[in-house]
């Protein structure tokens, strides 16, 4: 069964707070400078390329 409009804006949701999440946990651990777009997505456990899209 394909997934309706409003599941598929819940997962985004989701997705955005865990990088958001991960992105702050970073910063406060390593500092802005220091962390890289692949700590945040391995933080996040999603791919890079998704956290550019």
């Amino acid at each position: 069964m394909p997934r309706t409009q409003i599941e598929n804006e819940r997962i985004r949701r989701a997705t955005t707070e865990q990088i958001l999440k991960s992105a702050m946990n970073m910063f406060i651990e390593k500092g802005y400078h220091s962390t890289s777009i692949d700590d945040v997505a391995k933080r996040a456990e999603i791919s890079k390329g998704l956290l550019y899209q």
